[in-house]
Parts: C-alpha cells; structure tokens; sequence
C-alpha cells in the first residue's frame, strides 16, 4: 500500500523494516501511516514475529505510524511474549459485546424485505437472546438465523414462518456441532487431556476438576496405553495450561483460576462427556 508494488511476505518486512526503520533525512516529510488490524488473535503464533515487528515499528524514530490492534479476547496483552508485550502501548479500550436489544435490532435491519415475513417476531427475539447471553457476536446470530429457516423449511415443506421452536433447534445443532469439529481436530495430546478430565470427573464424580488431578490421571493413561516411553508422552504443565487456553476459548471447558497466577485451575467440562467418548 505505501509503494504500490506487490512483494512477497519476506521481502515485504524486509521493505517495511527498511521503511519505518530509517530516520528521517533533513527536509523530508513523510505522511503519518495508520494500520487497523482486526482478529489480531488469529496471529498469535508460537515465535510471535509478526507481532513484534508490527509494534516494534511504531516505536522508531521517524517511524510516523500508528498501529490500532482489534481482538476479541480481552487478555490477549497479558498472553504476549514479554518483548512483544514491551512493544505496545499503554492505552486500552474495552467494548463491552452488543446486549440483547442491540442484537435483535441489527436482525431486523438485515431481516429486511420478504427475508422478515419468514420470522415472527418472537423468534427473532429468541436469537438475539441466545447470542446477547453466550458472546454478543451479531455473526453468531446470523448463524442461527440461516439454520433456523433451514430446520423450517424441513419442518414445513418450504412454507412456514421461523418459529422458537426452530431457533431453539438451530442453535442447539450449532453449538453440537462446533463442539464436536472441535473435538475431532484435537491433537492427540489435546484429546488425550479430555479423556484424562472426562476420567477424573467420572470416578469423582463431581462437577470439576483440578489441573493438577488431571494431569496426574494424564500419565496414567499413558503408561496403560504404551510400554513405549517414546511412543507417547503425557504433556508438559506448560502444555496442559496452553491446551486448557484452547479449550477454554472454544468454550470446551471453563478454567477457574482462583487467583492471577494460580497454576493449578478447577476444570469444568462443558459438553456431555459421551460426545468425547465418541470421537
């Protein structure tokens, strides 16, 4: 965008490096560069090199630019590598997600037209509720919507209106759905800590679980599994911890910490434990 050439990723940073890195020469002026970057959480990878150099650059003289940092997590800056966490400003903004009301109104202005007729207004309320109580993601809503006048059109031939009942349904087969594909794309360590959770909630049987309990139930499935020390391996406490992140945020599980820094979180499952034992 600033040259108006197409590089490859590696000779792009080394251009961008190049650019913000320079200092200014006498009498050259440079417009100030604004960057938005949205799902900033969808680039946290393991190095964290883009992000480093993406807030690294704004802290160089003569840089003139800004970078604005959109996530949907609110602890993303306290997930950071330490020298990318040094990199970012100290300004923070919170967005508190769009209540029921919100929610349902955006529905109604992109229900527009014949697309409204096929809902009562009840269960477009109903929608709006479900999401406005779970994240507040109007995308969410949509999504339940569009399998909501599936399950209608299969329930009436093609000619009925949206009903709760049928909202209701979508966002059941919804969240079954996104449970299981997350569950079927676990790694084999991922699956292995939701098997050592379903197993510790079951002969406890109680409603959660602790980390350190799980962990110990972790590798006394593995050595019932294997003889093989190195054919399988029970996961690291810095592994169980990035695993029960993921799970958190795919809603598999919840982690109660009871203080900031406590290594050992109570574990809830969130899913019907038979929907792991399937898989």
């Amino acid at each position: 965008a600033l040259s108006g050439e197409k590089r490859g990723a590696d000779t792009a940073a080394r251009h961008l490096d190049k650019h913000f890195g320079s200092a200014r020469k006498p009498g050259e002026s440079r417009t100030t560069v604004v960057v938005l970057v949205d799902e900033l959480d969808y680039m946290l990878t393991p190095r964290q090199e883009v992000l480093y150099n993406l807030f690294d650059w704004p802290s160089r003289a003569g840089a003139m630019l800004a970078v604005v940092g959109i996530a949907n997590t609110m602890d993303l800056p306290e997930r950071l590598d330490p020298k990318v966490r040094s990199r970012l400003g100290s300004r923070r903004l919170t967005f508190a997600p769009y209540d029921r009301e919100q929610v349902e109104a955006i529905l109604k202005q992109r229900l527009s037209g014949n697309l409204r007729e096929a809902f009562s207004a009840q269960a477009v309320t109903m929608a709006a509720r479900k999401v406005a109580a779970y994240s507040g993601d109007v995308r969410r809503a949509l999504q339940i919507c569009a399998r909501a006048t599936e399950v209608c059109a299969a329930r009436t031939g093609g000619d009925g209106v949206v009903s709760i009942a049928d909202v209701n349904s979508a966002h059941r087969r919804l969240t079954a759905s996104a449970y299981l594909s997350a569950v079927e794309h676990a790694a084999p360590l991922e699956r292995l800590v939701l098997v050592a959770l379903c197993c510790e909630l079951r002969a406890r049987r109680k409603e959660s679980a602790s980390l350190e309990d799980v962990a110990r139930r972790s590798s006394r499935l593995v050595a019932l599994a294997s003889d093989d020390a190195d054919a399988r391996r029970a996961p690291t406490h810095a592994e169980l911890l990035d695993i029960v992140e993921r799970f958190a945020d795919a809603r598999l599980l919840s982690a109660d910490y009871e203080k900031r820094d406590d290594r050992f979180p109570a574990l809830r499952l969130n899913v019907a434990d038979t929907l792991v034992s399937d898989v």
